[in-house]
């Protein structure tokens, strides 16, 4: 594939600005909150390299384009490019391919014209996005950093004697839910790192000086994201970040928490637990063994630890919700039985996907792309049946906000599901309540411990 036709990676292009805006009002939709932090340390003018965590396949250049409000360039593995129709279409996002050993030796001259191309883009001050890891993680914790980014800075800089003047922004983004819509998405943008301060030890040592500014990339990736070093504890971690930062924030006397607030208490959890992990590992044994039975007590009872929040609510809370449900059931129902072919159509597929991590990738193109042709075609029958445009179009209107009411509708009754076992444990099971509730204090209580050692 000739890059240099596509032209329209070499401008800012009024039809992608605009499709960029349907795209961004229905990223709104499926994340239930949308964080960007840091926006203020882009460059406003200059050829920019963004360097970000990878995550969570499509969605994470995405998040930079939301939170840069920037047509950047992404060049991305080349495996996803296999399907003529995929490739089109990331060929329109910008996203052009990047081959690895993996892909074949054969193919890894493909990467001077992607380079190239990236390096003209630099040049006419455009911005580039490049994921210093290489590929995508189910975890959180950063893979080890490639030179490729590092290459592509001083490939473009060396061309121009070093006055080109690139900047690499790293930025750090967070999912709540890699899979399903309404969570939330954290993007944390850090601050440039000017590739010319490296210009000595380049001309003294190359290979010195792309490690030393991937180190330098690293050590703001890992402020910017959450970074779990420890594979052996990696479980009870991450379990005890995602179970313990809101009770804690509230214990601090925290009122309105809200995600800056749980991003950075989370990052001193982590920061802690692996700090006592090093000083005193028999001790984190017991603390671990402490976070696994919680987890097995939740398991036993049929409660979801991702949605656990401890002290059980009040019958009345939990009735309150329940009514709503039954309440709001007429619309859900609808929604479901008008989008059921839309939503079926959609599993076979992301039961063929593998890799977890593409499977909010695929559910959002789905509705951003596939949708609008199957409420058409509703829309079509309706009329053709009724013979009213009025009422047709009342009913192509429902569709997507139907459709969208009944997946939140699914999310709130898992939450409410979750809440009356609990308060069902607490009143029928009060031993078995108290087993999970002496847990959960005796972690609680040493999380509390290690923060105020810091």
């Amino acid at each position: 594939m000739n890059l240099k036709k596509k032209r329209h990676l070499f401008r800012n292009s009024a039809k992608w600005w605009l499709v960029a805006q349907y795209v961004f009002s229905l990223m709104r939709l499926f994340y239930r909150k949308i964080v960007v932090e840091g926006k203020e340390n882009i460059p406003r003018n200059g050829p920019i390299i963004f360097a970000p965590n990878h995550q969570n396949a499509l969605m994470d250049p995405l998040a930079i384009h939301y939170g840069s409000g920037l047509q950047t360039i992404f060049l991305a593995r080349a495996d996803i490019f296999k399907i003529p129709v995929l490739r089109n279409l990331f060929y329109w996002l910008k996203i052009i391919p990047v081959y690895r050993i993996s892909d074949g030796k054969e193919n890894l001259s493909n990467n001077d014209a992607s380079f190239n191309v990236a390096v003209e883009l630099l040049e006419k001050g455009r911005s580039v996005g490049i994921f210093p890891e290489g590929t995508h993680s189910n975890q959180r914790r950063l893979l080890p950093l490639r030179k490729g980014l590092s290459r592509l800075a001083f490939m473009a800089e060396e061309k121009n004697n070093f006055n080109l003047g690139v900047q690499v922004m790293p930025a750090g983004i967070y999912f709540s839910d890699y899979e399903n819509m309404r969570s939330i998405l954290h993007i944390r943008f850090g601050k440039p790192i000017l590739v010319k301060d490296f210009e000595g030890l380049y001309r003294e040592n190359p290979q010195k000086a792309m490690l030393k500014l991937r180190d330098a990339i690293g050590e703001q990736l890992k402020d910017l994201s959450l970074d779990i070093r420890s594979q052996e504890y990696y479980d009870a971690f991450y379990c005890a970040v995602e179970i313990f930062a809101e009770p804690l924030l509230a214990a601090r006397g925290e009122r309105r928490i809200n995600q800056q607030k749980k991003f950075g208490i989370q990052k001193e959890m982590i920061s802690a637990l692996e700090g006592v992990l090093e000083e005193d590992p028999e001790g984190m044994a017991g603390f671990r063994s402490k976070m696994m039975h919680l987890l097995e007590l939740l398991k036993k009872w049929g409660l979801k630890w991702e949605l656990f929040r401890f002290p059980a609510k009040k019958f009345l809370s939990v009735f309150g919700s329940l009514i709503f449900l039954f309440l709001t059931f007429p619309v859900f129902f609808y929604g479901l039985v008008n989008n059921i072919l839309l939503f079926g159509s959609l599993l076979p597929i992301l039961k063929k996907i593998k890799d977890r991590q593409f499977h909010s990738s695929v559910k959002f193109v789905w509705g951003l792309a596939i949708s609008p042709f199957f409420y058409l075609i509703q829309f079509a029958v309706v009329y053709a049946i009724w013979g009213s445009w009025l009422w047709s179009l009342v009913y192509l209107v429902s569709l997507p906000i139907t459709g969208f009411a009944a997946r939140t509708y699914v999310g709130k009754f898992r939450k409410t599901w979750q809440r009356l076992r609990l308060w069902q444990l607490r009143s029928f099971r009060p031993v078995e309540y108290k087993k999970i509730s002496l847990v959960y204090s005796q972690i609680l209580e040493e999380l509390k411990g290690l923060l105020s050692k810091k």
